[in-house]
């Protein structure tokens, strides 16, 4: 059976399939669970993409939390564009923000071709785990749009983690 969804990302299908299955198990008709999932929204700012010009702008500001950074890097994934990350590291870890920050960096880079920092926190984290061509700078976010201009040029894919990179996204959508 074929179903689809406005969800975007792995996490979500694996989520998905494993409630159509739960609610088929319950009596639930196989129409009534494809009409429900058909109406399914992710929340405002959650792995919801805008496509302007050459770009692919993904937003996943709402919050950001370990899992949720790496499965929107999966989603990321996908893209054949230019694949850059904008993230406002994570805040509230506590003992583990270093283990964290190092397994996104890690992850980060088999998949992007830059991560932009939008503050200083964990940056020798990243820069200490990320080694080869991929870029890890630390920008502000008023200076975060001009750094991709200047520096990337033609399609692009841009993942925005996290409350201060949303205003970077603004940028792009103004």
């Amino acid at each position: 059976t074929k179903i689809k969804s406005k969800l975007l990302g792995q996490a979500n299908v694996e989520s998905i399939v494993i409630a159509a299955v739960v609610a088929e198990q319950l009596g639930i008709s196989w129409n009534k669970i494809k009409a429900r999932i058909k109406k399914l929204t992710s929340p405002v700012n959650s792995l919801r993409v805008i496509k302007k010009h050459r770009l692919s702008l993904i937003n996943d500001t709402y919050t950001a939390n370990p899992d949720g950074v790496m499965a929107a890097l999966t989603y990321l994934s996908l893209y054949s564009e230019i694949k850059i990350l904008v993230l406002n590291p994570l805040a509230e870890l506590g003992a583990d923000a270093e283990l964290v920050h190092k397994s996104i960096a890690k992850y980060a880079a088999n998949i992007c071709h830059a991560i932009i920092l939008t503050n200083n926190n964990y940056y020798e984290v990243f820069q200490s785990t990320i080694k080869g061509n991929i870029d890890v700078v630390v920008k502000n976010k008023s200076q975060i749009k001009d750094y991709i201009n200047t520096n990337y040029k033609g399609s692009k894919a841009i993942l925005f983690e996290g409350r201060e990179a949303a205003g970077v996204l603004n940028s792009y959508l103004a």
